[in-house]
C-alpha cells in the first residue's frame, strides 16, 4: 500500500513526501519539519529525574529555590515578612520596679556577744543608773527618799565599736525629771565588749531600790 510515494519494506519506518508510515500498517500524516524520526523514537525526559536535576543550573546560579509544579505556595510562617510583635509597644517594667521600691529596706545584721559576758557588763551599767536617785538626792542635800523616781525602761544601742547609743528612756510622770537626766547621762557613758557581726538592741527595765 503506498500514498503519494513508495512505502518502505514492513516493519521498517520512512518518511515520504511529509508521510510517516507505521510499520504495523498504520498511516499519520506529519508536518514536513516538524518532527523527525529521531525525535519520533526518543524517549521524553522527566524534569524531575535526577538525572534531569543534575544537569540543570544549582541553586547559587539561580540565586532561588525551586518550586514542584503543582505544589502550593509555602505557608506564611516560612517566607520572610513583619514580625507578630511588630508595632506594637513594649511592655514597661515600670510595675515590677515600683514593687521592689515599695519593698521595705533590708534589716541590718544582728551582732552577737557572750551571753555571760553581757550579763556581766549589763549589771555593771545598770548599777550606775540604780544610782541616780542617790546622786541627784546629794545634789539637793536631801534624803533620797523625798526624790520620787518609778521604774525606767532604758533602750539602746551597742555598736560595733563597743559604744552605746541611747535610743529612749521612758518614765512616768511621777518620776524626777533629774533622775531621767541622770540615766540619760550615764547610759551615754557605758561601754560594752564589741559585738561580732553588726549592733546590738537593747532594752531593760530598771527599778529604784526603796529606801
Amino acid at each position: 500500500m503506498s500514498l503519494g510515494g513508495k512505502l518502505s519494506t514492513w516493519g521498517r519506518v520512512s518518511v515520504v513526501s511529509g508521510l510517516l508510515a507505521m510499520g504495523s500498517g498504520g498511516v499519520a500524516l506529519a508536518d514536513e519539519g516538524e518532527m523527525s524520526p529521531q525525535e519520533a523514537t526518543s524517549p521524553v525526559l522527566d524534569p524531575l529525574a535526577p538525572s534531569s536535576l543534575m544537569a540543570g543550573p544549582s541553586l547559587r546560579e539561580t540565586g532561588k529555590v525551586g518550586v514542584m509544579p503543582g505544589a502550593s505556595a509555602p505557608p506564611e510562617s516560612l517566607t520572610p515578612g513583619e514580625m507578630s510583635w511588630a508595632g506594637q509597644p513594649e511592655k514597661s517594667v515600670e510595675p515590677v520596679a515600683a514593687g521592689f521600691a515599695a519593698a521595705p529596706p533590708p534589716r541590718p545584721p544582728v551582732g552577737t556577744i557572750d551571753p555571760m559576758l553581757l550579763n556581766r557588763e549589763m549589771d555593771a551599767n545598770l548599777a550606775k543608773v540604780e544610782d541616780c536617785r542617790i546622786e541627784v538626792a546629794r545634789a539637793r542635800q536631801v534624803p533620797p527618799a523625798q526624790v520620787p523616781a518609778e521604774p525606767l525602761v532604758l533602750r539602746w544601742t551597742i555598736q560595733p565599736t563597743g559604744q552605746t547609743r541611747t535610743r529612749d528612756v521612758l518614765a512616768s510622770a511621777m518620776t524626777d525629771q533629774d533622775v531621767v537626766s541622770c540615766a540619760r547621762a550615764t547610759m551615754s557613758q557605758w561601754r560594752f565588749t564589741p559585738p561580732r557581726g553588726g549592733s546590738m538592741d537593747l532594752e531593760k527595765t530598771v527599778s529604784f531600790r526603796g529606801l
